[in-house]
């Protein structure tokens, strides 16, 4: 699909997270699921956001850096528990999560027009190049931990 060209607001959630489930993220793909029940469901939210987006503008990717912000500000404590990124374990296919997660974007308005107004950081692979150039250098036997701190989803 073109950039620039017009889809649903339900077919750009939909088209996102046939792309995580293909990919392997189910958290992510219940996460949209769940944005697109609540969105549907509270019209403030859909007038906000526009029931037609440009395919380009990655409006599915923006409300879920948005969700995931607001849980890791611990501005929706109850959402971090169910993302494993925050340490949670809760059932994403819980019909709670959909309200947990509509309710945080609701309730925390400016975070998600922030959100709305920036281009997403995706995970680009490529970037981990030089990670992996340092880790070739350290002995094998070395325990290292390492840690996200730039999550865009």
């Amino acid at each position: 699909m073109r950039s620039d060209a017009h889809i649903t607001f339900a077919g750009a959630m939909q088209w996102q997270k046939q792309r995580c489930e293909a990919s392997g993220s189910p958290v992510a793909a219940s996460m949209l699921t769940a944005i697109t029940e609540y969105v549907l469901a509270n019209p403030a939210l859909l007038t906000r956001i526009g029931s037609n987006v440009r395919f380009g503008d990655f409006i599915p990717l923006r409300l879920m850096a948005a969700a995931h912000f607001i849980a890791l500000g611990r501005l929706a404590p109850e959402l971090a528990l169910y993302l494993p990124t925050l340490g949670g374990h809760a059932d994403v296919h819980h019909p709670r999560f959909a309200e947990v997660t509509g309710s945080a974007l609701e309730e925390n308005p400016l975070i998600v027009d922030d959100f709305l107004s920036r281009i997403p950081q995706t995970n680009e692979w490529g970037r981990t190049q030089a990670l992996r150039l340092a880790l070739d250098h350290i002995d094998a036997q070395t325990p290292i931990a390492l840690r996200e701190i730039g999550c865009s989803a």
